[in-house]
């Protein structure tokens, strides 16, 4: 799954160190090159640095040390140049916003075509987004007054307009039922396959983790505990270590599927 030698986009994470004032929340973070085409699901428990390492990597959150780069159709991109192929989705939408849904989506629709030189009109890549989303009747609802898993949605279509070549996504499917979790994980694998850009989606349902994602990358306390596919990665040994949970795993066609041991 680590053989990126005729990957479209490959993102290369080496030797990061990530803190908040005194207190490092990222050591020294090394990962295999994460190459494009499928997903990479970011796994880990609580504070274990996930939404840090996303927002680093997006230009959100500034680093203290290391490399975060990426190689587009051979060419090395990193700080600005970076931001500019990078697409994040929050795990949530200020709530406080006076715009619609569509208004929201319509302004990165505006920055994607000045940022990428999208020659589309704004106004069509914001419909194709939320119609791609199924969230065409949220157009003229505000921020607002929509629910959590609205808004995510909402944030997803932001992302989408610009089909950026990086796409961080920090727990997309949190605020979502079920039905709406299935929906947006097939669409976000079949765009990652479609296009080959690098998908990293922090996401703590290690099942749905396990079917939807080509790879895994799992954190603990800052640091990189294991990565790779998730047949590999996935063992009753991880868990204990990393969750502090008793498993069986279990293999429903292929995928494997944790069971935890009832205490």
């Amino acid at each position: 799954m680590n053989d990126n030698r005729g990957s479209r986009v490959v993102l290369e994470l080496s030797g990061l160190t990530v803190g908040y004032g005194r207190r490092r929340v990222i050591e020294d973070f090394t990962a295999t090159p994460v190459s494009g085409g499928h997903v990479v699901g970011l796994l880990g428990p609580n504070a274990s640095g996930k939404s840090t390492l996303i927002k680093s990597i997006a230009g959100i959150h500034g680093t203290v040390g290391g490399t975060i780069r990426a190689r587009v159709d051979g060419v090395t991109r990193d700080g600005r140049s970076l931001r500019r192929i990078v697409g994040y989705v929050p795990q949530d939408l200020p709530d406080t916003a006076a715009l619609t849904a569509f208004e929201t989506v319509l302004i990165a629709a505006r920055r994607a075509r000045s940022v990428r030189g999208i020659d589309i009109p704004a106004v069509e890549l914001a419909g194709r987004a939320m119609t791609e989303l199924s969230i065409g009747e949220l157009a003229g609802r505000y921020i607002s007054e929509l629910s959590g898993g609205q808004r995510q949605l909402t944030a997803v279509a932001q992302m989408l307009v610009a089909r950026p070549d990086v796409m961080l996504l920090d727990e997309p499917t949190s605020a979502l039922d079920l039905h709406r979790q299935l929906f947006l994980l097939e669409m976000i694998r079949r765009l990652a396959a479609e296009s080959g850009a690098v998908v990293l989606m922090a996401i703590h349902d290690i099942n749905l983790a396990a079917r939807f994602c080509g790879e895994l990358l799992v954190m603990k306390d800052g640091r990189v505990v294991a990565q790779g596919e998730p047949r590999t990665v996935l063992t009753p040994e991880l868990l204990a270590e990393v969750y502090g949970v008793d498993a069986e795993i279990l293999d429903h066609g292929g995928v494997p599927v944790v069971a935890p041991v009832a205490v």
